[in-house]
């Protein structure tokens, strides 16, 4: 997930924090954090963002994630397209 996000645009800044990664472009846009039995992909701005595909989970003002329990995950809950999303969103 890492290279996904970091693949977004040429200029996305990394740091570790929370016990995770949290990944910034213009802003701060999302943050990969790893739990005993699964990753969660979070969005800093995910209540704003298209939910196509009805995967963004949490109950927040602001922020939703996506829970990953398997590798193919990744592929399988459209993780580029919606951190593509959530860094355009950053952005604007």
């Amino acid at each position: 997930m890492r290279e996904i996000v970091l693949q977004s645009a040429p200029s996305i800044a990394e740091e570790i924090k929370y016990g995770g990664i949290l990944f910034s472009s213009r802003a701060a846009f999302c943050g990969v954090f790893p739990y005993a039995g699964h990753v969660t992909l979070e969005f800093s701005a995910g209540a704003s963002l298209p939910d196509r595909y009805r995967l963004l989970q949490g109950q927040g003002k602001l922020r939703r994630h996506i829970k990953l329990f398997a590798v193919p995950d990744i592929q399988d809950r459209h993780v580029a397209e919606y951190v593509e999303l959530a860094r355009q969103a950053a952005d604007a």
